[in-house]
């Protein structure tokens, strides 16, 4: 063997992943910088995704890891075989991967994604009887607006991942062009406090709302810029509902998700039933057959259950969609009274917010008690956002009582106060 012809194979040992035959770890840290500065001097864009196996550890534990294994090469074949030879396929660290794509903006990016989404639908894994159906999560960030080195759009990329995961799995979600992603929840979860000070009123009202004997008719609105406590002060009301009440949904809005039909419907179904493994399987036993076959892509806890095929099988479009939540809703308020808590509302995709505006001030299964925040960066748009979302919600705007709080910045005492209960004085 020649001198280069051992280099080329040092080379391919260095930065091939044993295992899947694609790119490695190293690799991206000591080949990929060369791309960076490839397209800055061209002036190309780079597209970053990163995806994340949907349901990996279940694989796992219920085939076994030869199994486990067996996914692992057949999804990086679907990424390889999606890009050809367009981008580079990256094994980042267990069923993580990377792809970067060069010449490519979101849209094209997002397109890529979904792509690969199908090829995974169509292309299930056999393991032994079984035919497992793979699923990933994709977060995407591009070159150089989001970051000029792959380690920025690494760190975007993770940050639309997590938002992806967040939204019931199998999303693709791109990291915004104004550089604001999770900033709220990225404090939550750095600074994951019980806490909440300066907002004893709103936490007295919230008390006492959420419980049987209160007036499902009052529909409060909490409106705040970013930082003020509002999802803080919506998972205080999820904890007071599941303690008072038979059950809690808790509905995020975000700015990309406006053309996702149902998306927050699908997202907070997702975690409620991830949450409460009876209500799900309650839900599944009643429902439809071919109201199961319709939502069961949609609602990942339900990747495992077997839905039987149903000669009706309805085709999904808004109105079968609406059907089908209906019933799923009314199996659930059999339970008894529930709270719906909807995060930064007026970002809730259109469809969303219509359904659970259907939901508003029904009492014969059972009562539902709302709770809505509200983004406002100033009094202006504070008013502007909280029209435009009552104005999207026919039943809510004409019957129900509107209480209204405004979150303002805390008080230096009151931040003094939080930071000494954090850190224990």
């Amino acid at each position: 063997m020649s001198p280069e012809s051992k280099h080329k194979e040092l080379l391919k040992l260095l930065y091939t992943d044993e295992l899947t035959h694609i790119y490695n770890r190293r690799y991206l840290r000591e080949q990929i910088p060369k791309y960076f500065r490839q397209a800055e001097a061209k002036g190309l864009t780079l597209a970053f995704f990163m995806f994340d196996m949907d349901n990996f550890k279940g694989i796992n534990d219920n085939y076994g890891h030869p199994v486990g294994d067996q996914a692992l090469i057949h999804f990086s074949k679907i990424i390889v075989s999606t890009i050809q030879k367009r981008g580079i396929p990256i094994r980042y660290a267990g069923d993580e991967f990377v792809l970067i794509v060069p010449g490519i903006d979101k849209e094209k990016a997002v397109q890529v994604g979904n792509m690969i989404h199908q090829k995974l639908a169509r292309s299930p894994l056999k393991a032994g009887n079984d035919q497992l159906k793979l699923g990933c999560s994709i977060g995407i960030s591009l070159y150089p607006v989001d970051g000029k080195d792959w380690e920025e759009l690494f760190e975007r990329a993770d940050e639309a991942l997590y938002i992806a995961k967040k939204q019931g799995k199998g999303k693709v979600v791109v990291f915004p062009d104004s550089g604001k992603l999770l900033t709220p929840e990225k404090l939550d979860s750095i600074l994951a406090s019980p806490y909440i000070v300066g907002r004893d009123e709103i936490l007295h009202f919230l008390e006492n709302h959420l419980k049987p004997d209160s007036d499902p008719k009052i529909f409060p609105v909490l409106l705040g810029s970013g930082g003020t406590g509002k999802t803080r002060l919506i998972e205080y009301a999820d904890s007071i509902a599941r303690k008072n009440l038979a059950f809690s949904v808790v509905a995020k809005g975000y700015p990309f998700w406006q053309t996702e039909m149902y998306g927050a419907v699908f997202a907070s179904l997702g975690s409620l039933f991830e949450q409460r493994q009876d209500i799900s399987d309650n839900v599944f036993k009643k429902l439809d057959d071919k109201y199961k076959l319709l939502l069961k892509p949609y609602l990942y806890p339900w990747d495992a259950k077997e839905a039987l095929k149903d000669e009706e099988t309805t085709t999904p479009n808004s109105i079968a969609l609406f059907e089908a939540l209906t019933q799923t809703f009314f199996i659930i308020r059999e339970m008894g009274d529930g709270a719906i808590l909807l995060d930064d509302a007026e970002q809730i995709d259109p469809p969303s917010r219509q359904f659970f505006d259907s939901l508003f001030g029904e009492e014969k299964e059972g009562k539902i008690f709302f709770v809505a925040t509200v983004n406002s960066e100033n009094l202006p748009d504070g008013e502007e956002n909280m029209l435009a979302f009552l104005s999207s919600m026919k039943e809510v705007s004409t019957s129900a009582k509107i209480k209204r709080f405004d979150l303002k910045p805390l008080r230096l005492e009151e931040m003094r106060e939080f930071v000494e209960k954090v850190f224990d004085g």
